[in-house]
């Protein structure tokens, strides 16, 4: 007799949503909301700069990358945050919300990078 072999349902797909600020206005609010309430079928990670985004969010359990992205934090080091969030994370999908973070991620994970060096598919909005 073969014993079976135990089973562990593969993890959701991670999606990392890009928001190039720490204070709490509007996109922070929708993000804080979708954060408390999940992502059916999705596990969420949330890249931001530290700050009452981060701090909210953490309480509330989420997964919280900080880093150097936004418009404080400059283009080139946002490229750089996100490349290594990417790199770390691993997401099945990263989705901007911003403009900022949509040029951030449009530079970090252009159409002819995007398969070959960050692994994941952008969704800028």
């Amino acid at each position: 007799m073969i014993p079976e072999a135990a089973t562990t349902p593969a993890p959701a797909p991670l999606t990392l949503w890009v928001v190039p600020v720490a204070d709490l206005g509007g996109v922070a609010r929708h993000v804080l909301d979708v954060a408390r309430v999940g992502l059916p079928g999705l596990r969420l990670a949330v890249l931001c700069p530290e700050g009452p985004l981060a701090e909210r969010l953490r309480e509330q359990g989420a997964a919280v990358f900080t880093g150097d992205v936004g418009p404080d934090a400059g283009l080139a080091a946002s490229v750089r945050t996100l490349r290594t969030a990417v790199r770390t994370l691993r997401p099945a999908a990263v989705h901007t919300h911003l403009a900022y973070a949509d040029l951030a991620a449009f530079t970090a994970l252009g159409p002819e990078r995007a398969a070959r060096r960050a692994g994941a598919p952008a969704l800028l909005s």
